[in-house]
């Protein structure tokens, strides 16, 4: 169980794909739970998921690797995650991602391979390699989510945002990334479902 946890730099290229190059992997059926979290500048995998076993990313940006999240014969939940300019940002590779209430952009190649369960999550890039997400169903949207400054890592949301008050509040953890609690926009349209408090989670 990782919480609160920054993962940066590690994993391995070529020949290591094989067994394994991210910078963190499960096997053997392992079960991981990552809440809160960042990993970031892996120079192959973010998270490697191989061997069947249950997964959840919760509240966790992964940035600048080569794929984000590879689920490797694994079952993967995400939930409410920001995956930002990785080259590929899911790859299901014989297992099950679910994704809910995320960001996927600025996928150098392509932000989606395969199928996923996607809910209210944004796919966007400037190139439109969106590859096999499709907007307008579930909730999902495609659209500049407008960070702040995601080139200096922060991913707060700008006023304007299409992604807030658009996730489904129903499953979105508590707080946020930053331990803010869920807070309601009243300038924004609220696109999303309402947690059972009544306020609307981000995306």
């Amino acid at each position: 169980h990782f919480d609160h946890v920054s993962i940066l730099y590690g994993a391995g290229t070529g020949g290591g794909y094989a067994w394994g190059a991210g910078a963190l992997r499960t096997s053997g059926g392992a079960v991981l739970s990552m809440a809160n979290s960042l990993v970031r500048a892996a120079i192959y995998e973010g998270i490697h998921c191989t061997g069947g076993g249950a997964v959840t990313i919760s509240n966790t940006v992964i940035t600048d690797t080569d794929r984000a999240i590879n689920a490797d014969g694994a079952v993967v939940k995400i939930v409410n995650c920001t995956l930002d300019n990785n080259r590929i940002g899911l790859r299901p590779h014989g297992g099950t991602i679910n994704i809910h209430n995320s960001i996927i952009s600025r996928s150098a190649q392509i932000a989606v391979e395969g199928a996923n369960i996607i809910r209210y999550c944004d796919v966007w890039s400037a190139t439109n390699n969106n590859g096999s997400f499709t907007p307008g169903v579930n909730g999902n949207i495609s659209a500049d989510p407008r960070f702040r400054n995601a080139d200096a890592g922060n991913y707060q949301l700008n006023f304007g945002s299409p992604c807030i008050d658009a996730a489904d509040g129903t499953i979105a953890p508590p707080a946020d990334f930053m331990g803010a609690p869920r807070y309601t926009d009243p300038r924004s349209p609220h696109t999303g479902v309402p947690a059972p408090g009544g306020a609307y989670a981000d995306i």
